[in-house]
């Protein structure tokens, strides 16, 4: 898609609105963040994962924070004390990093939460490289 509008721009066959239009779509491509929500047994399985997502490039970065979850599991109100992970990527990332979490996470059900986000040009594009 990204050929075709540089195709369409450098033949002159566009017109500032649809230019616009096509140039909108570029930075929706381009720019796209998704912020992935995942919780984990402790601190230690949290580390865990993180470093082989940031060793493996697949995240720009993580945060962790301990947290007090409750949740129905297996018939029975369950009470446990956590760890969430916020973890940056690429939007078109987002599968391969879902699926990586899921080869590598102790939990038999992983909470992978995606959030499709926006942010300051600067900061999408550090996430990118």
């Amino acid at each position: 898609m990204l050929s075709e509008i540089t195709l369409k721009v450098k033949e002159g066959g566009i017109q500032f609105g649809e230019y616009k239009k096509l140039q909108a779509i570029h930075e929706a491509i381009i720019m796209s963040l998704a912020i992935l929500y995942v919780t984990h047994e402790n601190e230690q399985e949290a580390e865990r994962v993180v470093s082989h997502l940031l060793e493996n490039n697949l995240v720009a970065c993580a945060n962790m924070f301990p947290i007090e979850s409750a949740f129905q599991w297996k018939g029975g109100l369950q009470k446990e004390r956590e760890v969430v992970t916020i973890l940056k990527t690429r939007e078109e990332s987002w599968q391969k990093v879902r699926d990586e979490i899921e080869k590598v996470h102790p939990y038999e059900t992983p909470c992978i939460v995606k959030f499709k986000a926006e942010a300051n040009g600067d900061f999408e594009e550090w996430v990118r490289t």
